[in-house]
């Protein structure tokens, strides 16, 4: 009987303790799908036609923060990569991120990298010295 009772109590600990990394992972996913939805309507706003801002690039804000429309708390990051392809096409990478600062562990619940264009030649590179200054002429064409 006893053994039994042992037996029954080992199962409940385990049934218990999957149910509760079963909650924390669907926790995480429906965090994760709010902030899928939030980022594209942030990013159609950034690259709408209408929503042109002449310190942008493209749309796209570069090295900036802001608040996460719709969602308290979050916040959005933007941070320009050294990617040599992207430069060669006269892009470059902007990572966006979506943090949630209540998340002590790993704060970033996604990431999402973004292809923008090099600014025109004569006007000001809101982020100069990024290393994104490649060659063109593997992609023009006799167009």
């Amino acid at each position: 009987m006893l053994a039994s009772l042992v037996l029954l109590a080992t199962l409940l600990a385990g049934l218990l303790a999957a149910k509760s990394g079963a909650e924390r992972r669907w926790s995480g996913a429906e965090q994760r799908l709010r902030a899928l939805a939030a980022v594209d309507t942030l990013v159609s706003g950034w690259l709408s036609p209408d929503g042109s801002d002449p310190e942008r690039v493209a749309g796209i804000p570069i090295d900036d923060t802001g608040v996460l429309p719709g969602v308290d708390g979050w916040r959005w990051e933007t941070a320009v990569l050294d990617d040599e392809s992207a430069a060669v096409l006269r892009c470059r990478v902007v990572r966006l991120s979506v943090v949630d600062p209540a998340r002590v562990h790993d704060p970033a619940l996604l990431t999402l990298d973004l292809l923008a264009p090099l600014p025109e030649a004569g006007v000001e590179d809101p982020n100069p010295g990024d290393g994104a200054d490649g060659d063109a002429s593997a992609i023009e064409g006799d167009g």
